[in-house]
């Protein structure tokens, strides 16, 4: 095989990928009408999950930041009270 027939077949099959990836939103959605979803109900629920994933991640991080600073805070008076021991 040459370069050059290696590089055409590498560029159709990385056109099939584009053009399956280009495609999944529409036959999602499109599978979905025909489930009997409404685009509007997808669009809501999608909006729901992606809202309480974001929170949750939120309330993560700030627990993180607080049980850090609470333990640095925990440290810190241990290592006093062994001082003034």
């Amino acid at each position: 095989m040459t370069t050059s027939s290696l590089s055409t077949n590498s560029t159709a099959s990385d056109s099939v990928q584009a053009m399956i990836v280009k495609g999944g939103p529409s036959v999602g959605v499109s599978l979905a009408t025909i489930a009997g979803y409404s685009v509007s109900d997808l669009i809501l629920w999608a909006t729901l999950v992606y809202t309480i994933l974001m929170i949750a991640h939120k309330l993560f991080a700030i627990w993180k930041d607080v049980s850090a600073a609470a333990k640095a805070k925990w440290k810190a008076r241990k290592d006093v009270s062994k001082r003034n021991s």
